[in-house]
């Protein structure tokens, strides 16, 4: 699950970020991320342990569509597929034959990641400040201003006016880094990129049904 959170937090992230109204910073930000109407990616996700050590690297794809939608596909050294509609999660699980179906809200309530269906509370929620940067990087802190927060900041790298890295730390100490590859924005993504077909023996739980 906490592979799941983790890609989650970082992409719900961007789909918000755009509609923050803040300080300079904020809007630096946006003008970077607001070309991004769609994008798709390969990455690395590497997590750290607080003495900085790999302890777990993973890779593949993404896809993401404004307004709402995003697909996140692990391909190695595990297969998992992670879907968001706006209103439902989809986590398929090829290993054990499982597609579990959240309600998004549930979910995220609580959480920074709730921003995903009340975007206007962005502004609120979160601290955006830059951090100094090399030739033709740019660096943003993202920082949730809760108590109850899931991590302690998210940091946005931009390598010549293209998202190349995203870095984030938990409340426990551990260092996640997700550095995207063959990056394409703006272009025209098919419908069923998020959408989920499984075959027929895989166990659906769903628990969409008598959430409220």
């Amino acid at each position: 699950m906490k592979i799941l959170s983790h890609a989650l937090l970082i992409l719900l992230l961007i789909l918000v970020a755009i509609n923050c109204q803040a300080n300079p910073a904020s809007q630096d930000l946006i003008q970077l991320l607001q070309p991004t109407g769609s994008m798709q990616a390969k990455f690395i996700q590497t997590i750290l342990d607080n003495a900085n050590k790999p302890i777990a690297r993973l890779e593949g794809n993404m896809a993401l569509q404004r307004p709402g939608h995003f697909r996140w596909e692990v391909v190695s050294p595990i297969h998992q597929i992670i879907i968001v509609d706006k209103t439902k999660l989809w986590i398929y699980d090829p290993s054990i034959k499982q597609l579990l179906i959240r309600p998004a809200q549930s979910i995220f309530g609580g959480t920074p990641a709730f921003l995903l269906t009340n975007v206007n509370l962005l502004g609120k929620e979160f601290s955006v400040t830059r951090i100094t940067s090399p030739k033709n990087w740019q660096w943003f802190a993202v920082t949730p201003k809760r108590k109850e927060k899931m991590f302690d900041t998210i940091q946005v790298g931009f390598f010549n006016h293209q998202l190349n890295e995203l870095r984030m730390q938990d409340g426990l100490g551990h260092n996640l880094v997700v550095r995207f590859s063959q990056v394409r924005t703006q272009t025209s993504l098919p419908k069923n990129l998020f959408k989920l077909t499984v075959p027929a023996n895989v166990d659906v739980v769903d628990q969409t049904r008598n959430y409220r």
